[in-house]
């Protein structure tokens, strides 16, 4: 503690003023940080997920092309038709 602290007194470092208000200055630039972050980040986080998707290369969209071709060809459940008057398949028994 040094000559201009009285004892009650909270001094940071030799040569501060008490009471000097270092913090209460800036506490109002402190306390608007926290929401003004959380906007910013907000909207990076937003406009990071709201890109469009990268062009993919040749090989990645003759493969996606290939495999979009290959599933419009499996047959879809219960796409098979019977024929009027042939006898329809059993349904499995569904046990509760």
């Amino acid at each position: 503690m040094h000559a201009l602290c009285s004892p009650r007194d909270l001094c940071c470092a030799d040569g501060e003023r008490p009471r000097s208000g270092s913090v209460a200055i800036v506490a109002w630039a402190m306390w608007l940080s926290v929401p003004v972050a959380a906007t910013v980040l907000a909207s990076l986080w937003t406009w990071w997920r709201g890109r469009p998707e990268r062009i993919p290369t040749g090989h990645a969209a003759i493969r996606a092309h290939r495999d979009y071709l290959a599933a419009l060809v499996v047959p879809t459940r219960g796409a098979t038709r019977v024929a009027p008057g042939a006898a329809r398949p059993r349904r499995a028994a569904v046990r509760d």
